[in-house]
């Protein structure tokens, strides 16, 4: 039998598990059961039911990360328990991609210790009640999309979104959704990942539009969405990466992207989409980031005067059209690079300024990677 990675010392609440693993799973083995961390028991034998720990205070092997009281703690399949064997397993408060919280510190950790002290699911009561939580170990039947039991997919968690829980967080994982994802019709929601840039993956499923559709119908006031932290992953044919729709609206619609990369999926597909059907209301992005590639084209469509673009220290690597509308629309490049000759489209009324940008062809922006018919403004570095 194998040592035991975490052990009870205090009553807690138990619920059932079934093993259909194979094999025997070990007492004292940390997993997940309907989104809550748990501990076995006492061994689980192949086809048979035994008792998991979900809740009360244990100790297990640890890493070297530090901690004080009410930190999280993960578990690390892979981890190295201080003084036990490499990579065989171990509690840490430091979160990586694959890892899972199994609840809160109660004692301080240093970095010395073998072992940890854990309060099972614990978290503060009031603590992201505005929150939906999505995690690759997550699980859209039995998940609630709080942060101890996540939700498994994206698309559950827009469903899931509601006037008192409108911040989407989703934890490093790659995320392919059966469809594209429509955005929820509430004002103010972000979708948010958590982790290093690029370790949250979104992918466009195959035969869909666009990986992300913006369509919030009719409105009462302006429409707010926010995207983070993330990576946008167009599928393979003429998948658009962001789509934004305000047929009907009748109110402006604002997207504010920050530190968003898009890959293009080497179809026809463009990073940003929109259809401007109603013109009397603008449609506004806010992009900006430290350096993140947008592989594919942005297409714009300019129908009010109210119209803008701005991007702030991303890399523009398919460029951006927009469409040859006679309206003042504002487009904005600051320390920016551009794909050469990439900027194309428009019409003189609508008015470009760039602010000390850089062509992919490793020179200063010039009036020829400004190709399209706006008012172009570029403010460059002078010896």
């Amino acid at each position: 039998m194998a040592a035991p990675k975490m052990f009870a010392y205090k009553d807690g609440d138990q619920v059932d598990h079934a093993n259909s693993t194979g094999s025997t799973i070990s007492g004292g083995t940390p997993l997940q059961s309907g989104g809550r961390a748990g501990i076995v028991m006492t061994d689980i034998a192949d086809g048979t039911t035994g008792t998991l720990l979900v809740k009360g205070r244990c100790k297990g092997v640890a890493t070297t990360a530090t901690g004080s009281v009410g930190d999280r703690v993960y578990w690390d399949a892979d981890g190295s328990p201080y003084g036990g064997t490499a990579s065989s397993g171990a509690l840490t408060t430091s979160m990586a991609a694959g890892d899972w919280c199994v609840g809160t510190l109660t004692a301080a950790k240093g970095s010395t210790d073998t072992h940890v002290e854990v309060e099972l699911n614990d978290f503060p009561f009031n603590e992201f009640l505005d929150a939906i939580w999505v995690a690759p170990y997550g699980d859209d039947t039995y998940g609630d999309g709080s942060q101890r039991a996540p939700l498994a997919t994206i698309t559950a968690a827009f469903a899931a979104v509601s006037a008192t829980r409108k911040n989407v967080f989703v934890l490093p994982g790659d995320y392919s959704e059966a469809a594209s994802l429509a955005w929820p019709a509430i004002s103010e929601v972000s979708l948010v990942g958590i982790g290093a840039q690029g370790s949250v993956v979104i992918r466009g499923a195959t035969g869909e539009n666009e990986v992300i559709e913006i369509a919030p119908g009719v409105l009462t006031s302006t429409f707010d969405a926010a995207i983070q932290n993330l990576q946008i992953r167009q599928a393979s044919d003429d998948c658009n990466g962001i789509h934004i729709d305000n047929t009907d609206t009748t109110k402006k619609i604002i997207l504010t992207v920050k530190n968003v990369s898009v890959e293009d999926g080497g179809g026809t597909g463009t990073a940003i989409a929109t259809t401007h059907t109603d013109s009397d209301n603008a449609i506004r992005i806010y992009w900006s980031g430290c350096g993140e590639e947008i592989e594919s084209q942005v297409s714009f469509t300019v129908a009010n005067s109210g119209d803008r673009a701005y991007f702030n220290n991303v890399y523009l690597a398919g460029g951006l059209v927009t469409t040859a509308t006679d309206c003042t629309a504002d487009l904005r490049f600051d320390f920016c690079k551009i794909k050469h000759e990439g900027v194309t489209g428009g019409h003189s009324s609508q008015t470009i300024r760039a602010v000390y940008c850089y062509s992919d062809a490793e020179a200063l922006l010039d009036a020829s990677d400004l190709a399209g018919s706006h008012t172009d403004t570029l403010m460059v570095p002078t010896s």
